[in-house]
């Protein structure tokens, strides 16, 4: 889905009012001024509408990942591309709003299960992005860089953890989590296929989950988890291998 195939009268929800006049437009669509002391008030508003229209583009779609050549081409209208995403990417890192890939995983404490993820468990075009990505970033060029936002990934989150826990589920298969979470979100670019795994790495960092080995003769690779804790136990794994055993006897009887 992306912006560009928008009636150019039609004013995307990431917008708002500013895109609606022509002139405005333009200025926003153009370049920042080189620093903010040549002219504030330019600065301020090029800089707050982008942030703004950066964080209502990845809240509506629950995606908490994205790139510059993403947000480019989804902000694109009638052939206008905005020209300064990388200046305000920039202070957007620079106020703490963002953090890159790289430094999403040296912070999270379960860096072996993203690599491990990759090459022993998904089985889906998500696999390939993360093994895509997961490559030196420094080394890439900068529109191409996964940068993750850090309200929104908390937001989603916390969504995970609360959706499951009305619903009374502890304990869940890997790959069901991650279709759940995959299923609710808007594709903005190549990058946002990473939300699901970024999304459990954060609620893994924060104690709010653990993965646990559950293999089987049909997958040696399966894993579980169980929300809402930091530690299981043997009984843990008993309970999800019989949850499993019932909704297959299910899916057969339908």
């Amino acid at each position: 889905m992306n912006s560009s195939s928008s009636s150019n009268n039609v004013v995307p929800f990431w917008g708002g009012p500013d895109l609606q006049d022509e002139k405005s437009k333009s200025i926003l669509y153009g370049n920042l001024p080189h620093s903010r002391e040549i002219n504030a008030s330019k600065w301020d508003r090029m800089l707050n509408f982008w942030q703004t229209a950066i964080f209502n583009l990845c809240r509506q779609y629950n995606s908490v990942s994205f790139s510059i050549n993403d947000l480019k081409a989804m902000f694109t209208l009638g052939g206008l591309s905005p020209l300064c995403l990388e200046r305000v990417i920039e202070e957007m890192e620079s106020k703490g709003y963002i953090m890159d890939e790289e430094t999403f995983q040296t912070e999270s404490s379960q860096q072996g299960w993203t690599v491990w993820a990759v090459n022993k468990m998904v089985k889906t075009p998500i696999s390939w992005a993360w093994g895509k990505f997961i490559s030196n970033p420094k080394k890439k060029n900068v529109a191409n860089r996964v940068y993750i936002l850090k309200d929104v990934l908390r937001e989603q989150s916390e969504f995970v953890i609360n959706h499951f826990q009305k619903e009374g589920i502890k304990l869940i298969e890997l790959n069901e989590l991650l279709k759940f979470i995959g299923d609710k979100q808007t594709s903005i670019g190549i990058s946002s296929v990473k939300t699901p795994q970024i999304i459990i790495d954060c609620l893994i960092h924060e104690k709010k989950a653990v993965i646990f080995d559950i293999p089987s003769q049909s997958d040696p690779n399966l894993k579980g988890v169980k929300l809402g804790s930091s530690s299981f136990d043997e009984t843990d794994v008993g309970i999800l291998r019989l949850q499993m055993t019932l909704q297959t006897l299910e899916r057969q009887q339908k």
